[in-house]
């Protein structure tokens, strides 16, 4: 079952490289205390209960800074005068996914590329990865490339409907072999149908077209989407009691298709996730007008990837009056302050601002929208969490 929340063709961004055995084994010693870990989880899983153990929760992404930083062989030295116990308390280190066995019928060749890319420790065998899927109904192909630390899709699988074929034939076959959940890694839904299309097959241009020339078979698809996710939504509902995905929503494009496609589709989720008294979630990210403040009306009860201004278009004290009052709120702090061309003067007035402003209100989860950059200085995250635990007791 873990096969079917995997996107089509997974991206190195975060996926791939860094979480090789070299890596976890150079960072084993900087995994939290299980005292930390219980104390961590109780203070978010209070906020969805409207309740506050001491301090408001802080939560971050940390793992690409720590990913970046020990491919640079940097990460003892950035560390070394940071409290740990508080760099800790955010986010831990990525867990190892599921090992993705073989499908029979289905065929994967990878490709890479242009220069490498090497680090002290690690690197890329290019700049640009191809994936062919060859399947016995047809191939796919996409590719990624690498630039400023991160790959970007630079070609989608999906061109035209009749790849909508094959990327069907694909997912019938995970789920034909696909097998119990038992991971710990097995926490993320699959995207909706129409983020599936936007951010992972088609993207935003092609999945325009095809609903404008092609609407029968391209909603044909999507509502099979509906259908062979479903047991993974319902694992999640039951075991979990959390339906969450990491949509990843540009609002100014995923907003049209509200009314049609994307509410819709959430609101079957939101059912299901009700049904067995569990929450939905979605990882926001990007711009936030207008979608956001229409996320609960069809029963999103969780948020994250929130960024205020000035790198969201959304200014902190609206935050919470846009989103609704019985939604979590996860994140909301913008990344551009934790840079060091950014004032340090004026980040901790924007954090005293945040603490303020978020001190009595028992639904927020104060973290970094979306991570921490691999290229800011963690001493300003050890300062949010000293302030943060100070200011909201």
């Amino acid at each position: 079952m873990y096969q079917l929340s995997l996107p089509l063709v997974g991206l190195h961004t975060l996926t791939g490289e860094f979480l090789n055995a070299q890596y976890r084994e150079a960072t084993k010693h900087l995994s939290r205390s299980e005292d930390l870990t219980q104390k961590q989880q109780q203070r978010m899983d209070l906020a969805f209960q409207g309740k506050r153990l001491d301090f408001l929760p802080i939560d971050v992404d940390t793992r690409w800074w720590f990913a970046e930083h020990y491919h640079d062989g940097t990460l003892e030295s950035a560390v070394q005068d940071c409290d740990l116990d508080k760099i800790l308390m955010c986010s831990p280190l990525a867990a190892v996914p599921p090992a993705i066995e073989p499908i029979p019928g289905i065929e994967i060749k990878e490709h890479w590329e242009g220069e490498p890319v090497r680090y002290q420790n690690g690197g890329y065998p290019g700049r640009k990865r191809s994936v062919t899927i060859h399947t016995p109904v047809g191939s796919v192909t996409a590719a990624e490339a690498y630039a400023s630390r991160s790959f970007g899709i630079v070609e989608y699988p999906v061109k035209e409907v009749e790849d909508l074929q094959v990327v069907r034939y694909i997912y019938e076959q995970r789920a034909q072999h696909a097998k119990a959940v038992s991971s710990a890694a097995d926490w993320c839904a699959p995207l909706t149908p129409i983020q599936t299309l936007i951010v992972q097959l088609a993207g935003i241009e092609t999945t325009s077209f095809l609903l404008a020339d092609e609407p029968e078979e391209t909603e044909a698809f999507m509502d099979f989407l509906d259908e062979v996710h479903r047991p993974v939504i319902e694992f999640l509902a039951k075991e979990r009691k959390m339906v969450f995905s990491v949509e990843n929503y540009s609002a100014d494009n995923s907003s049209g298709y509200f009314d049609q496609y994307l509410g819709p589709q959430l609101q079957r989720r939101s059912q299901i996730a009700q049904k067995y008294g569990a929450d939905l979630g979605v990882h926001h990210d990007g711009k936030l007008q207008p979608l956001f403040g229409r996320l609960q009306e069809v029963g999103v009860t969780y948020a994250n990837g929130i960024t205020a201004a000035p790198s969201g278009d959304v200014e902190l004290e609206d935050i919470r009056a846009i989103a609704g009052d019985r939604m979590v709120l996860k994140d909301i702090i913008p990344q551009s302050i934790f840079m060091d061309s950014y004032d340090i003067g004026a980040f901790k007035e924007y954090i005293a601002r945040a603490a303020e402003l978020f001190r009595a209100d028992h639904r927020v989860i104060l973290g970094i929208g979306d991570m921490l950059p691999c290229t800011s200085d963690l001493k300003r995250l050890e300062i949010m969490v000293d302030m943060i635990t100070k200011l909201t007791r």
